[in-house]
C-alpha cells in the first residue's frame, strides 16, 4: 500500500506562480485515487513515457515543491501520466506564470528547424484549414524562434495574423489562455489589428488587450495609446487600464513618454472608480491604476471617491459583517467533512496543506488578476468538484448587503467551472433584489454550461435587467450556447451598442457549423 508521507503533500504557503502551479500538481498526485500515481518511484517511471528526457524521484519532488521549473513539454507529460483532459494543465501553467510576471519555459521556443509538425501546420495555416488552441500555440513558438520563415510572405503572416485573432473571439477558459499565450508570442506586430479588432467588439476581444499588456515592444506600447479613447466603452476599459499599468509598472519610461495618455487614464480611471453604476471589472482595474506610482488623487477627486466609501469597500473585498478567513474557514470545514465522508481514511489526508492560502487569495485578493489565477489553478484540481461545493453553500449564506464577497464567490466558482455550481447559482437567481453585477456574473457563468434550462434562465435574466452591461455579457452567453432566438431578442433592443454587438454575434452564430452551436 502507497503510503502518503510528508513530502507528498503540497507546499504551506504557496507565493510565486511557479510555487502555486507546483502546489496544484503535487495536490493532483495527494489526493489522486490511483496508489501508483501516489508513489512518487512507480509515478516517475510512467511520467518518463512521456518525455524526451527521464525524471528521477528526487526531481519530482524539487518540481513539485517550486525548486524546478515546468515546461510546456513537462506539463503535456503530466496531463497523459495523470490522465488529464487535454490542455488542462498546459493552460494553467502559461497564465500562472505570465500573470507572475514570468516567461513560460518549452524546448519549442528555441526550435532552430522547422519538423514535419511545423511544416503540416504552416500548410493548414495556408489552406485555411481549423486550427486547435494548442496549436496555435505551436505556430505562435515557431514564429517567435524561426520569424525567417514567415518574413518572404506577406500572406502567410497575414493569414497567421488573422486567424489568431478570429480564432480567440470564439474561444473560452482553457483555450482563451492558450491563445492568449500565442499573441504574446507572437509579439508587437500583432497591435494594429488588435486594437482594430477590439474598435469592433471589445467583449469578444477584451484578452488580445490583455495580451499588449505582456509584451514588450514599441508597437504594442503605441496600440495601448491607440486604444485609450476606448476607456469610454466600460467592457474595454478593464483590460486597456491593467495593462497599460503592468507596462507602466514595468518600465517607469513609457510613463514618461506618454505622459499625456497616462494622465488621460489616469483621470479616467479615478471617474469610473466612483460610479458604483459603471461595470464592475473596470472599476476593480481602476482601483489598481490609481495606486501607479507618480500619480497623486487630488482633494476633490478624493472627496468623489469619499462619497462611495461603503461601495468601494465591496469593491476592493472589505466586508463589514465578517472576517475573510471567517468565509474561509466555512469553506474548509465544510469541504473537510465532503472529503472525510468519501475517502478512505488510511490512504487520502483530510487536511490540504496550503488550500486555505490559495482560497484566500481566490476569493478576496484585492487584485483581480490574482483571484482569477488563483481560481483557474483550482479548476485543474481533482478535488475541485467538493470544493466548489462547500464554496456554493457557504454563498447562498453571506448577507446581500456584503455583495462583493458574494459577486467574488461567484466569479471564482465560475473560473472553476465545475457542474456542482449551477444548483446554487440557480437559487442564487431567484433572490428578488440580487445586485447587478451579480447578474452580470450569472450570465457569464451561465453561458459556459451546459443544461437546457440555462437558456430559459439567461431569457429571464434580459427581461428584468436594465444593465447595457449585463446585456452584452447576455448576447456573450447567448452566442456561447447557440441561443438564436435569445440573441434575435438583443438584436431588437433599444440600446444600440447591445443590439449591435448582438447582431454581430447573431451573424457568427449563423456561420457556425449546427453541430458546434
Amino acid at each position: 500500500m502507497a503510503k502518503l508521507g510528508r513530502k507528498l503533500l503540497p507546499m504551506e504557503n504557496p507565493v510565486t506562480g511557479r510555487q502555486r502551479f507546483a502546489w496544484l500538481v503535487r495536490a493532483i498526485r495527494a489526493f489522486h485515487d490511483d496508489p501508483e500515481v501516489r508513489e512518487t518511484e512507480k509515478f516517475a517511471l510512467s511520467l518518463s513515457r512521456f518525455l524526451d528526457e527521464s525524471l528521477k524521484p528526487a526531481t519530482l519532488n524539487r518540481l513539485e515543491n517550486g525548486d524546478l521549473d515546468f515546461s510546456v513539454e513537462r506539463c503535456i507529460a503530466y496531463e497523459n501520466a495523470l490522465g488529464l483532459e487535454r490542455n488542462l494543465l498546459l493552460s494553467v501553467y502559461v497564465y500562472v506564470i505570465r500573470g507572475d510576471g514570468q516567461v513560460p519555459r518549452g524546448k519549442r521556443l528555441k526550435v532552430r528547424e522547422a519538423d514535419v509538425v511545423d511544416l503540416e501546420l504552416i500548410y493548414r495555416l495556408g489552406r485555411e484549414e481549423p486550427i486547435e488552441a494548442v496549436e496555435w500555440l505551436g505556430l505562435s513558438f515557431l514564429y517567435r524562434s524561426r520569424p525567417d520563415l514567415f518574413a518572404n510572405s506577406a500572406r502567410l503572416r497575414l493569414a497567421l495574423f488573422e486567424g489568431v485573432l478570429r480564432d480567440l473571439a470564439s474561444t473560452y477558459e482553457k483555450d482563451q489562455r492558450l491563445m492568449r499565450e500565442a499573441l504574446i508570442n507572437i509579439g508587437d506586430e500583432l497591435a494594429p489589428l488588435i486594437v482594430e479588432n477590439v474598435t469592433a467588439d471589445s467583449v469578444r476581444y477584451f484578452t488580445a488587450v490583455e495580451a499588449l499588456g505582456h509584451m514588450h515592444g514599441q508597437k504594442s506600447w503605441e496600440g495601448l495609446v491607440a486604444l485609450r479613447e476606448h476607456v469610454q466603452d466600460n467592457w474595454a476599459a478593464q483590460s486597456i487600464l491593467e495593462s497599460v499599468s503592468r507596462r507602466v509598472r514595468n518600465s517607469k519610461q513609457l510613463a514618461c513618454a506618454d505622459a499625456s495618455s497616462v494622465r488621460y487614464l489616469f483621470e479616467h480611471a479615478v471617474k469610473i472608480l466612483g460610479d458604483p453604476e459603471e461595470l464592475f471589472y473596470a472599476r476593480e482595474a481602476a482601483a489598481d491604476f490609481v495606486r501607479i506610482p507618480g500619480f497623486v488623487i487630488a482633494g476633490k477627486q478624493r472627496a468623489y471617491l469619499d462619497a462611495s466609501r461603503q461601495d468601494l469597500r465591496q469593491l476592493v473585498l472589505r466586508p463589514s459583517s465578517f472576517r475573510p478567513e471567517d468565509v474561509i474557514g466555512d469553506i474548509l470545514r465544510r469541504f473537510a467533512r465532503s472529503l472525510n465522508a468519501s475517502r478512505d481514511a488510511r490512504e487520502i489526508p483530510l487536511r490540504v496543506p496550503g488550500l486555505s492560502k490559495i482560497l484566500q487569495k481566490a476569493i478576496f485578493s484585492s487584485n483581480r488578476e490574482e483571484r482569477m489565477a488563483l481560481a483557474t489553478l483550482l479548476a485543474a484540481w481533482n478535488l475541485s468538484p467538493p470544493a466548489v461545493q462547500a464554496a456554493g453553500e457557504v454563498l447562498l449564506s453571506i448577507p446581500s448587503d456584503e455583495y462583493g464577497t458574494s459577486r467574488s464567490i461567484v466569479r471564482c466558482l465560475t473560473k472553476i467551472r465545475s457542474d456542482e455550481m449551477y444548483p446554487y447559482f440557480n437559487r442564487l437567481l431567484q433572490r428578488p433584489s440580487l445586485e447587478e453585477n451579480i447578474r452580470l456574473c450569472l450570465a457569464w457563468a451561465l453561458g459556459l454550461g451546459r443544461d437546457p434550462d440555462d437558456i430559459n434562465s439567461l431569457t429571464m435574466l434580459y427581461r428584468t435587467t436594465r444593465s447595457r452591461a449585463t446585456k452584452r455579457a447576455l448576447s456573450t452567453a447567448a452566442f456561447r450556447r447557440g441561443a438564436e432566438s435569445l440573441l434575435e431578442d438583443i438584436s431588437r433592443d433599444s440600446d444600440s451598442s447591445v443590439s449591435r454587438g448582438a447582431m454581430l454575434a447573431l451573424s457568427d452564430l449563423l456561420k457556425r457549423p449546427r453541430d458546434s452551436a
